[in-house]
This record gives structure tokens, sequence and C-alpha cells, in this order.
């Protein structure tokens, strides 16, 4: 039965009913809105966005203009132990850190994996002669 469905009648299918479906959930759940955009008329939740046109942007957005009297909540206070720091203060190694002074498992590990390397590649060497 599938033997007689080409793809692009499989894909033609599936897109159609991708689009159906999406027309049908656009006029079932979102039917106000949907009729809103149509009239050019502005939901409520747009209409709050907008500040009213006798406040200034002052009023609206006090952390831009550094007026932060009229902000509510106040700046954000960052939680304890973390803290704000620049590019250049990032450091991962410390300058008088060398190979000589890690210690721990991983440093002994690739040293003895040198080793191994080095002895293979010699006598792999020493085979081709």
């Amino acid at each position: 039965m599938l033997k007689h469905i080409t793809w692009q009648q499989f894909l033609l299918a599936a897109t159609l009913l991708t689009f159906l479906w999406y027309v049908a959930v656009m006029l079932l759940l979102y039917r106000k809105e949907l009729k809103n955009f149509l009239t050019g008329k502005k939901n409520i939740a747009e209409r709050n966005a907008e500040p009213p046109p006798n406040q200034t942007e002052e009023a609206v957005l006090p952390e831009e203009n550094g007026n932060l009297e009229q902000d509510l909540m106040g700046k954000a206070k960052l939680p304890e132990g973390i803290s704000i720091m620049g590019m250049d203060e990032l450091r991962f190694k410390g300058k008088d850190d060398d190979k000589d002074r890690q210690f721990g498992n991983i440093p002994d590990l690739l040293e003895e994996m040198k080793q191994v390397f080095q002895i293979g590649v010699a006598t792999f060497k020493a085979r081709q002669i």
C-alpha cells in the first residue's frame, strides 16, 4: 500500500495537514487576538506597555537615566560569593605556577604516557631499519 505513495506526495500531504492544524489552532485558541489583528485594533497588553502621553521617559525608565528614587524595587543584589569583574582581572593560572609544582594523578599519568610513547616510537623506528 505504501509503495503507491511517492515522497513528493507524502511531503505535500504533511505540509498541508500541518498548515491546516495551525490554522485550526489559531482560529480556536487565538480568536480575539486574530480579530484585533485583522481589524487593526491594539490589545490591552500593547496599550498598557506604551507610556501615557503626559509622562516623560525619566518616569518610565529610571535605571537608564540614573533616577533610582522612583524605582520600586531598587537595584538587584548579587548572591553571596558572586562578584562582577572585568576580563583583564580574570586569571586561571598564576604567574609562578610551573609544571614541576603540579601534583596529582593527571600529571603523573601524562608523564607515564610520554615515556610509553617515546619507547613505542623508538621501537617502531628500530624495526623499520
